[in-house]
């Protein structure tokens, strides 16, 4: 076997160097500076963000439950779904009976069920029977 002890190492090419590290207390400093500006502008965020997740996000639920509603009717008149699923939706019999949003849902669950609204979305006695 050669010995290979005398060989020099082979020199790297030059330009080729790898980008050097920033000190640790450049690093640290960076740091300190963006969490100032997120201090600074966290009561903006969170107004922001805070206000729109609470006023809307109970919107949306609300709409999805009421409209919802109407396939649930569907699925359980097709005897998909058992009657008994349908008391989920017990707290809207006060809403469309006796407040002003009333017809227009009634007539929304019509779009799903036409024989068990007439046309001018009152309910026919004979399917709630």
């Amino acid at each position: 076997m050669p010995d290979n002890s005398d060989k020099k190492p082979e020199p790297k090419p030059s330009g080729v160097r790898p980008p050097p590290k920033p000190p640790l207390r450049t690093a640290v400093s960076s740091l300190v500076v963006t969490f100032r500006v997120i201090c600074y502008l966290s009561p903006v965020l969170l107004l922001a963000t805070d206000y729109w997740g609470f006023v809307l996000w109970p919107v949306v639920a609300l709409l999805f439950y009421v409209l919802s509603s109407g396939p649930a009717l569907l699925a359980a008149d097709k005897g998909v779904i058992s009657w008994r699923v349908l008391d989920v939706y017990s707290p809207l019999g006060p809403a469309y009976q006796r407040t002003t949003y009333g017809k227009p849902i009634r007539m929304y669950l019509r779009l799903w069920v036409p024989e068990a609204f007439d046309k001018n979305g009152d309910p026919v006695e004979r399917y709630w029977q």
